[in-house]
């Protein structure tokens, strides 16, 4: 199983390391691209597309982290994931792009894109870190302390970014209630250690061909691995919340949030519990 590795550790890594040669290509080959003259709508798009040398590099590194974070990546699934980067209004446009820069940056080595009888396409990368210890991306990972108040829309310090979901694209730094989101995270919350052991996770409906399983088999061994780091850390825990576009609050923990699936809700539990009367 793959590791959650962070972004800027990889970034500082390269720095570290004098570079890349595959990131240094892959940015020659955007900027190329950048300045490719193809048919009249997809000039209009890319010419839109507002970017930099550094922005350029940035995302080849989140395609490097991505690849490296992930056992079982499919080219559908990068382009769905990382999308947002390309920083343009039309969505459909977005896709497109995204999916032109990671096939050139599998030009250079950097990754490689594999595929199977023509089904899927599979994304992966000959490089690793030779075992070292690599940081757990603070994303979708439980919290064990009360996670600290925000102060702004945007948390630079603690990795998980906006509090609007949809990241940098839904990004604002307009008017929303912090402290709302500040008196949901204080609450503690536990696992039901006896339901985990009794029943086994399931998806909601069956996975259809080889992707999906991989998919499943993948999310499932994640979610069982954060069951046994929160009960290892004396089953206490917090969620993160954070809003939608439209202001409605949605759970931050990924695989151990209560507004999951019908498992998720059976097994989160309040930490601190009372028997309610007078009803």
């Amino acid at each position: 199983m793959a590791l959650r590795i962070d972004e800027q550790y990889v970034y500082d890594k390269v720095e570290e390391w004098g570079g890349m040669e595959e990131i240094e290509e892959s940015v020659k080959l955007i900027e190329e691209y950048r300045n490719t003259d193809f048919y009249a709508s997809k000039n209009t798009a890319i010419v839109g597309w507002e970017i930099d040398h550094k922005n350029i590099y940035d995302m080849i590194i989140s395609v490097f982290t991505a690849t490296l974070t992930n056992d079982y990546l499919t080219y559908q699934a990068m382009v769905g994931m990382l999308n947002h980067k390309i920083k343009i209004d039309d969505e459909l446009w977005r896709v497109k792009i995204m999916a032109d820069i990671i096939g050139l940056i599998s030009t250079t080595g950097l990754i490689e894109i594999e595929s199977e009888r023509g089904e899927y396409h599979q994304i992966f990368t000959e490089y690793d870190f030779e075992d070292e210890a690599i940081p757990e991306d603070p994303k979708h990972q439980p919290i064990f302390k009360h996670p600290r108040r925000r102060k702004t829309n945007w948390d630079y310090d603690d990795g998980t970014g906006s509090v609007i979901l949809g990241h940098r694209m839904n990004h604002h730094e307009d008017f929303v209630r912090l402290s709302h989101l500040d008196r949901m995270n204080k609450i503690p919350l536990t696992l039901d250690e006896e339901f985990i052991r009794e029943y086994e996770e399931a998806p909601k409906k069956d996975p259809v061909g080889i992707e999906e399983e991989l998919q499943w088999e993948n999310y499932s061994a994640k979610a069982a691995e954060t069951y046994e780091k929160i009960i290892a850390h004396g089953n206490v825990y917090y969620d993160n919340y954070k809003y939608c576009s439209r202001g409605r609050q949605y759970s931050g923990s990924y695989y151990a949030g209560a507004q999951g699936s019908s498992y998720k809700k059976a097994i989160v539990q309040l930490r601190n519990q009372e028997i309610t009367e007078g009803f």
